[in-house]
């Protein structure tokens, strides 16, 4: 990134930052109302980031009822202790060959955005009925096939992904300014909120993808019960090595540092904690993990590269809560992994096994299909392959061999080491 451009995303995020915070103290949240606001401007750091509140420069327009987020062109952006952020997107957000990731979709597509008091939103919501459909959890390490493997339910009728909603992430922020009750009701409602909207968009959807990366508590703390017997959670993961080699040559020289001038205006430090304290949190909480949590919690802030940082954390800290699910046989036979390397071997057979796991919805398989399934897989593999070399032209990293030493470190701290000699393979591996 150029001096140029890093001058324009500071100066950008002080002035919407500004704007936002002015606006907030001359318009009070109004009961059983929701602030309507016009987009005048939108921009945000890079393609990869997030979208926040701070992207939208926005223009106050009007107050329409509590009850228009019910409307499908509703999605949320994010949770604040006193407020949630929508956007109004009449367009195909969920079009994953056009978007691969919902973060995407929202950005480009948003028209205007929305307001709510986070009380009233949050009962709202959580009034409402469960839609009467399937639902896939896919959680996954990156750079694993999870796009993929999504794509590939996508294909069939009667079936939509949500790619990596990211309100979740910022929901998690506001832990520590709301009770304990309504925190689990707002992690609760993040996740039926998009099924709703899904359902209204597509009335005849059946089954969801929701593509969560690593919403480690949404595992642990409290899963709907109205969805046990109509859910399928599944992990994607490749070797370990392999996968932060990947993540450190591609982004590693392109992630800004946690101490730059731009780092500290965006609030990269702020966001790496939103990231990946809920899976140390959550692992914190088990009494065999507790101390090695805390071994790697101290490894991992050495580093002060943004992805670097927060990779370090999500590759181990994922396997661990995977084993503990298993182990202690949370959501039973509902719960398997998927390794990328068997995936990319034989994309058609691999994804027959993985379809006839998923409950509550039958993936009906013939030739035509199978088809179907390999073209979309070599679409795929054509797209990483080009998306790699123009990364890493662009990074023109080298391996020094550092990161490595460090993500080893990560590993034993984690104490996975004896998982390491057998290739990581992971309980319940289809």
């Amino acid at each position: 990134m150029s001096p140029l451009e890093q001058l324009l995303i500071i100066t950008y995020t002080l002035v919407s930052t500004f704007i936002i915070y002015v606006q907030n103290k001359l318009r009070d949240l109004t009961r059983g109302k929701v602030q309507v606001w016009s987009i005048v401007w939108k921009k945000r750091e890079d393609e990869c980031a997030p979208v926040r509140e701070v992207n939208f420069i926005c223009k106050f327009r009007t107050h329409l009822s509590l009850d228009c987020v019910l409307e499908p062109q509703y999605v949320p952006v994010a949770y604040n202790p006193s407020k949630v952020i929508l956007l109004q997107v009449p367009n195909d957000v969920y079009d994953t060959g056009r978007y691969p990731f919902f973060y995407h979709a929202l950005f480009a597509e948003a028209k205007t955005k929305v307001v709510a008091p986070l009380g009233e939103f949050l009962e709202l919501i959580d009034n409402q009925p469960w839609p009467d459909l399937s639902l896939i959890l896919l959680w996954s390490t990156g750079r694993c096939g999870s796009t993929l493997l999504a794509n590939l339910f996508t294909s069939f009728d009667n079936c939509c992904t949500v790619s990596e909603p990211d309100d979740v992430f910022e929901a998690y922020a506001c832990k520590p300014h709301i009770s304990e009750a309504e925190f689990e009701k707002l992690l609760r409602v993040a996740l039926k909120y998009h099924v709703i909207q899904v359902k209204k968009r597509f009335p005849n959807v059946k089954c969801v993808v929701v593509k969560t990366r690593s919403m480690a508590y949404w595992y642990l703390t409290k899963f709907p019960v109205e969805l046990r017997d109509r859910s399928t959670h599944i992990f994607m993961y490749r070797d370990a090595l392999p996968t932060f080699k990947s993540f450190d040559r591609a982004f590693g020289n392109l992630g800004r540092k946690v101490d730059s001038v731009v780092g500290k205006v965006v609030k990269l430090d702020k966001k790496i904690e939103v990231n990946i304290r809920p899976l140390e949190d959550v692992l914190g909480c088990i009494e065999k993990f507790r101390e090695r949590i805390e071994i790697a919690r101290n490894l991992r802030r050495r580093s002060n590269e943004m992805l670097v940082r927060v990779a370090f954390g999500g590759l181990p800290y994922d396997y661990l809560l995977h084993t503990h699910l298993v182990q202690n046989g949370i959501f039973g036979d509902r719960l398997f992994a998927v390794k990328y390397e068997r995936l990319i071997a034989d994309p058609v057979l691999m994804f027959e096994k993985i379809a006839s796991r998923v409950k509550s919805f039958e993936f009906v398989i013939n030739d035509h299909v199978r088809e179907r399934l390999l073209e979309l897989s070599n679409i795929d593999s054509q797209k990483n392959s080009k998306f790699s070399k123009n990364v890493l032209a662009v990074s023109g990293k080298k391996d020094s061999g550092k990161s490595e030493q460090m993500f080893l470190e990560m590993m034993s701290a984690c104490q996975l080491d004896e998982e390491g000699k057998n290739g990581y393979i992971f309980p319940e591996t289809v």
